[in-house]
């Protein structure tokens, strides 16, 4: 029975200690450091009590980090010393913080380099294809070894001592891994070559991987990118395409997932590999989907989950530097996330981790943005300085992420929208606009002003208009993403009483403000086809017979997706939704939105509305689409439509 409990060292000159009342009532009157045959006292300072514990602070001398020491209690009770939270002191970070950008495994001058951050550890050992070598300890608590030669694919892993116990761990800047993250392994991809994407109006397309096609792989997905070409978005947002921890890549039929449950960031999931057993084929699957892409004038924004991992206790970085890389609460792992933990990125190792890895993705594949998942959960310099160093390398590149402010650990200011001065270049998922436009999120029966709500039309103009930003360009306009109910599924539940037809010209109308709205547009993979997803709110592991975008159901609804075309055809050719001049008028819940020469009138009444204008106008799209240039001063919107309209010289 383990009667002392523990002995942490919390600062350079702190240690807790913590003795279980069954142990002589958790009373003590002297404490002592060990390692090897040098002693020293440690004095108390305080002592506080808890149920089952009694607490002791003690002074200690400083310590040699990575050294082996033990605490002796009472009656020569004897444990081994853990290092805790003294790797949480600005001390610490400023001592060990290493600035170099060669972490991992690297080929230098022909010969393959491993290095490992683990300053709190006595001895790193690296076992690759099963013969041990111990690695070197050098400056900053980094640990190297050398081999002659290039060893791509050989697999590897670390044996890490540090606080008298060895954890094995796989390299936190491993590039390809054995499936399901068995091991690490050697690959040194090579770059991708940059193929400049012709720069549109940004409309953002939200898809899974494993959804867009039937295989679900990056190499089955390279190959059907002309329907989103056809479409005409700017950029695909994938969801998570690191490696993530909740499906099996030997049996991935067994189970689905969306993926925020990351292991190995800077490893591409094997599941969506064209060969599972290859390390390699993902890196090259995903180099060519992005070439591709780009071949085709899309872009690439990765969905990137910086806020919590699959699992602390399997994690890699827990294992190389415990206690370092995750937020605590009294002790307790943060769980703000509703994850399980937080990734605690204010330590200066873990914001440098986050900084190389989106880096990676840049240089080795070129990809062109990032949408981060619970953003506030990182810290405002983190993102500033991630901006500064991504638009070093790519200037226009594109950052934006879920701005909740949400309850977390976090020490300093959080990248949430309350913050959004503080940091700029970053755009915001925008609920405001999300809610008045179909009602919120959080009641499936509540309207917004595109499904019915229409005296919210003064709410709407301010959504439209970018309100909530001094730029525009930080709003990411959105009424359906991943999350929660699609908006066909929404529209069945608010509006029940509407036909099939009533509720397709709805979705028709909604996702026309979206795509016309100021700032960035975001639609979600089979939003233009009415996608319905059997009114499930959180379908992130329910199966692909739920998330694939199916023909069956493109076909149902192709009169939806050739409007849709349309939209984002004016939209690009217009040039609606930078920062322009706008002017808004509600006429009693109808939205007439004047952009420079251009009018947008917005009817989600259900009557016909008739309006005469002093000077003629052209007809460019309404409720089937694009139009023919008919010429006119009077015209009639009808119900549940967008019309667009322009301004006619006279002498025209």
């Amino acid at each position: 029975m383990r009667l002392l409990v523990n002995a942490f060292l919390d600062d350079y000159n702190q240690i807790t200690c913590t003795i279980g009342r069954d142990f002589n009532e958790g009373k003590a009157e002297r404490f002592t450091l060990l390692r090897g045959e040098d002693i020293w006292p440690l004095p108390i300072e305080s002592v506080r009590e808890s149920e089952h514990h009694v607490i002791y602070t003690l002074s200690c001398p400083d310590i040699e980090m990575g050294q082996s020491y033990q605490v002796m209690g009472p009656n020569g009770y004897t444990v081994e010393l853990v290092y805790r939270f003294i790797v949480k002191s600005e001390r610490f970070n400023n001592e060990y913080y290493y600035d170099g950008d060669d972490l991992g495994c690297r080929l230098e001058d022909g010969n393959t380099v491993f290095r490992l951050w683990a300053p709190t550890s006595s001895e790193v050992t690296l076992v690759m294809e099963g013969q041990h070598h111990k690695m070197v300890r050098r400056d900053r608590g980094v640990y190297s070894q050398s081999f002659r030669g290039d060893l791509s694919g050989k697999n590897y892993h670390y044996l890490v001592c540090v606080s008298g116990e060895v954890l094995m761990a796989n390299d936190p800047y491993a590039r390809a891994s054995l499936p399901d993250s068995r091991e690490s392994v050697v690959i040194f991809p090579q770059a991708h070559n940059r193929i400049e994407a012709k720069r549109r109006e940004p409309v953002i397309y939200e898809v899974s991987v494993r959804d867009y096609t039937e295989e679900g792989t990056f190499a089955c997905f390279s190959e059907h990118l002309d329907y989103l070409k056809d479409l005409g978005v700017s950029h695909i947002q994938l969801l998570p395409v690191n490696d993530f921890g909740s499906v099996n890549e030997l049996h991935k039929e067994l189970s689905y997932n969306w993926g925020y449950d990351p292991v190995n960031y800077q490893v591409l999931e094997g599941s969506y590999s064209s060969d599972v057993s290859d390390p390699a084929a993902a890196v090259e699957d995903f180099t060519r989907l992005v070439r591709k892409a780009h071949e085709k004038g899309l872009k690439i924004n990765l969905d990137v989950v910086f806020n919590h991992v699959y699992a602390v206790s399997r994690s890699p970085f827990h294992r190389t530097v415990p206690y370092y890389w995750f937020r605590y609460q009294d002790a307790r792992l943060a769980a703000g996330t509703f994850c399980g933990n937080e990734v605690d990125t204010e330590m200066a190792m873990v914001r440098k981790y986050i900084i190389d890895t989106c880096l990676y993705y840049v240089r080795q594949f070129d990809v062109d943005g990032f949408r981060f998942d619970l953003m506030g959960f990182i810290d405002v310099e983190t993102m500033k300085q991630l901006r500064e160093k991504l638009t070093e390398i790519k200037p226009g590149i594109m950052m934006y992420g879920e701005g909740w402010n949400m309850n977390t650990a976090i020490r300093s200011k959080e990248a949430c929208m309350d913050n959004y001065r503080l940091f700029e270049g970053v755009g915001f998922f925008n609920d405001f606009y999300r809610d008045v436009l179909k009602g919120s999120t959080f009641d499936d029966e509540a309207r917004g002003y595109g499904s019915g709500e229409i005296q919210l039309a003064d709410q709407m103009i301010k959504a439209i208009r970018g309100d909530r930003f001094e730029e525009r360009r930080r709003s990411v306009n959105y009424v359906e993403c991943h999350d929660n109910l699609t908006l066909y599924d929404k529209l069945v539940k608010c509006c029940p009483d509407d036909s099939e037809y009533e509720r397709t010209e709805r979705q028709k109308l909604i996702t026309t403000v979206v795509l016309l709205s100021q700032g960035i547009s975001l639609i979600h993979g089979g939003q233009e086809f009415c996608m319905s997803k059997n009114g499930l709110h959180n379908n992130y592991n329910t199966g692909d017979e739920i998330n694939k975008l199916t023909e069956e159901r493109k076909q149902k609804h192709q009169e939806v997706i050739d409007y849709v075309r349309d939209v984002i055809a004016l939209k690009n050719e217009k040039g609606i939704g930078e920062n322009r001049r706008v002017s808004f008028i509600n006429d009693e819940g109808v939205i007439l939105y004047s952009v420079d020469d251009l009018l947008v009138i917005i009817n989600p009444s259900a009557q016909s509305q008739l309006y005469t204008f002093a000077r003629r106008k052209r007809l460019l799209l309404d409720r089937k689409g694009k139009c023919d240039p008919v010429v006119s001063a009077s015209w009639t919107v009808e119900p549940l439509s967008v019309m667009v309209l322009e301004s006619v010289q006279d002498d025209q």
